[in-house]
Parts: structure tokens; C-alpha cells; sequence
């Protein structure tokens, strides 16, 4: 779900299929969204988006999409007073162009979705919500998000590496949180975390994170995936790729070599947008 203000402004609800790809989207007027300030719930027309539950009643070319699911066990990530989420205090900076949330890590879902007539049970599943609000998206960035790990039922994993504008000019940004064995590791530009390496081939992208007391060695799989549009200035002009069938191979260690954790997230969240791989090209 999304509003866009801007010489086109309208409110969206868009949506891609994992395996073949497809995307919608759905416009809807302005008069049709509203929202609640103090906590996240959304309604675009009679469809409704929160933290509890997602209730769905969409009509588009080739699409009629009718149900209700709800999450329980939400993993929330933790907000203070001087770090309001996972952008750390760059979340009280203002005239960002994007902002980043994360509204839960990890969730259980129990209800049914029928689509074109079929009907899917989502009991057993697990969901995640992120969120972004600004002007427009960074011109380069790779996100990652998965929590589907066999090794840790509970564990969730994202990563996002930017070119920020900022003033005249830009910094490349990151952020990442990893939730493993009921242990939040946290690597961000606000917390000194540095990217010792970025990398990427024909078919997969890989990075290591490192701070003061872990190393993070994060290997991204490459698949085909569906065009979404992105915001530019407010307009939703932009296309971008994103595949939601990717895997992720991860390694947590301490600053020793000892491996705290390591895994496969599968159904991966996949976004390579632009050329981060130059801005890091340099690093020894």
C-alpha cells in the first residue's frame, strides 16, 4: 500500500507474484486512503493494512483477490528515545529524501487469500513488514530481506546498501539487523559499522559487514523477478526489479573467527538498483 502526492497524486495498493513475476497496480483516489498516526494501520478503499492483519478486497485487469490474514507473535524492532528504529538517530534527521522502518521482523500468519478463484492457506507462514516514506528512492541501493531460515525458525535477516544524497552532495549508507537465537546484531552506518566488501557477478552479490565485536558475511543468489514501480519526487515513475525467490547465505562471526550462526534464507527478498559495487571497489 502506498500514497503518492504529486501532479498525479493517488493512493496504490501493488502486489508481485513470487513465481511468475507478475505485478498489479492498483490506484485508488486519495479520498480513498487514510491512516493512524500512532501506530501503523492503513486503509486504501475497503482494504485494510496493519500490524495485526491484512484484509484484501482488489479488483484489477486479470485479478480479483479476496481475504483476510492475520499475524501473531510479532517481532518488533526495538525503538528508544535517541534511536527510533533501524535508521538509528539518522531517523531524526531532517529533509532525508527516504526514510526506513521495519514494523515487524518476524510473524506467524493464519488465514486464506482467495485469488482468480483459488483459494490459499497461509496458515503456518511467516511475515514481515518494512516501510519507506519521502520525495523519492536512492538512484543506487541493495536490499536484501529474508526469514525463512531452516537452521532458526525465529530468525530474520535485511540488509540495505544506498548512495544517500546529502546536502549537495551523497555518502553511501547502510543498514542491517540480524535476529538470530532470540539476539538482535545490529550493523549500520549510525552504529560505525563498516562494509569491508561489496561484490557482485552475473549471479550473486556479496558483502561483509563488520563492527567492533562480529564480522557478517552475507552471499545474495540472483533470480529473475518482476517490475514494481518507485517513487521519483513524489511521482511513481520509476521501475524497478525485485525478485522475492532469491536465497541468501549468511555467516555471523565474532571478531576471533568463531562462527555464531550460519544459514540459508530462502524466499529472499531481492532489489539491485544502479551500481553500489563502485563506491566500495576502494576498501582495503
Amino acid at each position: 500500500p502506498g500514497v503518492s502526492h504529486s501532479s498525479d497524486s493517488h493512493s496504490f495498493i501493488q502486489l508481485i507474484h513470487a513465481n511468475s513475476g507478475q505485478t498489479h497496480y492498483v490506484r485508488f483516489s486519495l479520498d480513498e486512503f487514510s491512516y493512524e498516526e500512532e501506530k501503523f494501520s492503513i486503509q486504501i478503499g475497503p482494504n485494510q493494512f496493519s500490524e495485526n492483519h491484512l484484509f484484501l478486497d482488489l479488483t484489477a485487469e486479470n485479478l480479483r483477490m479476496q481475504g483476510e490474514i492475520s499475524f501473531h507473535d510479532n517481532q518488533r524492532f526495538p525503538v528508544s528515545l535517541f534511536s527510533p528504529g533501524i535508521m538509528g538517530w539518522y531517523a531524526l534527521v531532517p529533509f532525508m529524501e527516504c526514510y526506513h522502518g521495519v514494523v515487524s521482523m518476524q510473524h506467524k500468519l493464519s488465514g486464506n487469500l482467495t485469488i482468480n478463484g483459488s483459494t490459499i492457506t497461509y496458515k503456518g507462514g511467516k511475515g514481515y513488514i518494512e516501510k519507506d516514506w519521502g520525495r523519492s528512492m536512492p538512484s543506487d541501493w541493495i536490499w536484501m530481506q529474508s526469514n525463512h531460515f531452516d537452521q532458526d525458525g525465529e530468525a530474520s535477516f535485511m540488509l540495505s546498501v544506498a548512495r544517500i544524497p546529502w546536502l549537495r552532495g551523497y555518502f553511501p549508507g547502510f543498514l542491517s539487523f540480524l535476529l538470530v537465537d532470540k539476539t538482535l546484531y545490529r550493523f549500520a552506518t549510525y552504529n560505525n559499522s563498516k562494509v569491508s566488501s561489496l561484490r557482485e557477478t552475473e549471479d550473486r552479490v556479496e558483502v561483509v559487514l563488520s563492527n567492533k565485536k562480529h564480522i557478517l558475511e552475507v552471499g545474495a543468489l540472483k533470480q529473475e523477478g518482476g517490475l514494481l514501480k518507485a517513487p521519483k519526487l513524489g511521482s511513481m515513475e520509476r521501475h524497478i526489479k525485485e525478485s522475492i525467490l532469491s536465497s541468501l547465505d549468511l555467516v555471523l562471526k565474532n571478531r576471533e573467527g568463531q562462527v555464531i550462526y550460519a544459514g540459508r534464507g530462502n524466499f529472499a527478498g531481492l532489489e539491485i538498483v544502479g551500481n553500489m559495487e563502485q563506491y566500495y571497489k576502494n576498501i582495503d
